[in-house]
This record gives structure tokens, sequence and C-alpha cells, in this order.
């Protein structure tokens, strides 16, 4: 039963991570470069993500635009979008092996032995 509850948990917090990942891979927070100006009304912020760049002026309006060539990247950036597709794809694989491990250990949980205090054992059988 404990193993049931362990094998459970231990898939749950594997999606965690796999949307985690996932979220972090998207988003296009990865270096964030702030400048304001002489006053207040001159202020940019710069995000840049595996991804693409977004821009934004004053807290007016956003704009991003995608990465036009995979060449023209830097090779950290590179190493970095690499890095992160491969962390995806090894955590999609555990979770799949990880079900599929608990496939085999259902039958343990579907019927629990409970031991009685005066010796007897009851059967009692799980829907």
């Amino acid at each position: 039963m404990i193993q049931g509850v362990s094998d459970l948990a231990a898939v749950c917090v594997g999606i965690l991570g796999l949307l985690g990942a996932a979220a972090t891979t998207g988003m296009p927070m990865w270096k964030v470069t702030a400048f304001i100006g002489e006053n207040i009304i001159v202020m940019e912020t710069r995000w840049e993500g595996l991804w693409m760049n977004c821009f934004r002026q004053a807290n007016i309006r956003m704009q991003c635009k995608v990465y036009d060539s995979l060449l023209f990247l830097p090779p950290e950036l590179q190493a970095s979008r690499g890095l992160m597709c491969c962390s995806l794809a090894l955590s999609g694989l555990g979770l799949c092996v990880a079900f599929a491990g608990m496939s085999g250990s259902s039958s343990s949980l579907t019927v629990a032995s409970i031991e009685h205090p005066h010796g007897t054992e009851l059967s009692q059988a799980k829907a």
C-alpha cells in the first residue's frame, strides 16, 4: 500500500517538474535588462528568452520578436535551447516509464490484506 502511494507521489512530482520545465523553456524572461533615462517617462525593459526577444517602453505596450535564424544566436543560447529540449524529452520519457511501472503494481493495490488484532486475517477488496 505504501509502495503505491509513493509511486503516485513520485509521478505527481514528475508531472510538476515537466510542467515547470516546459514553462521555463517557453518564457522570454531568461535575461532582463532595464534602462531608465533622465526621467521616469523614458523607461525601457528588454526580455531575452530562448525563442524570442521582448521589448517594452514605459509600461505602454510590449513587442515580441521570434529569433530569425539559429545561426545568428550566441553559442550559450544554442546550448541552453538544446539542453532544455533534452530536459523536456527525458522528463517525458521518465514519466512514460513511471506510468508503465505503475500499471504493473496496480494489482497489489486492488486487494489489501488487513491483519485483525486477534490474529485473523481479513481480505478487503477496494473499488
